[in-house]
């Protein structure tokens, strides 16, 4: 007898995004999903649960997810800015010392 491959998708971007700010990784949000299907009484063998599926899916959820918000945002590239940081261990005034400096570089229509 031949397994079959579930047809069905059970990931939407609601779930997509939810899975993402619990930071789940693709094989820990199979294995969740794989129980609440379960749980729920349902067939798993009807439902497409493989981690590279849920990948591809999860990553074309980001990048729809991220359009949206660029549209309603409504700002162009010029009209963005850009804050670049980085934390160095430098010596401090008189040099006896290491301490934290934080370097700050805010981008804005082509200006630093």
């Amino acid at each position: 007898m031949r397994l079959t491959r579930g047809t069905s998708e059970i990931l939407n971007q609601k779930l997509s995004i939810m899975l993402d700010r619990c930071k789940l990784s693709d094989r820990n949000a199979v294995m969740v999903i794989l129980g609440t299907v379960e749980a729920l009484g349902l067939n798993p063998t009807d439902y497409i649960l493989s981690r590279s599926a849920l990948r591809l899916r999860r990553r074309q959820f980001r990048e729809e997810y991220a359009e949206e918000m660029q549209r309603r945002l409504n700002v162009s590239e010029d009209e963005a800015v850009v804050v670049h940081w980085d934390g160095k261990l430098l010596p401090n005034i008189l040099g006896r010392d290491i301490c934290e400096r934080l370097a700050v570089l805010i981008s804005y229509g082509g200006k630093e």
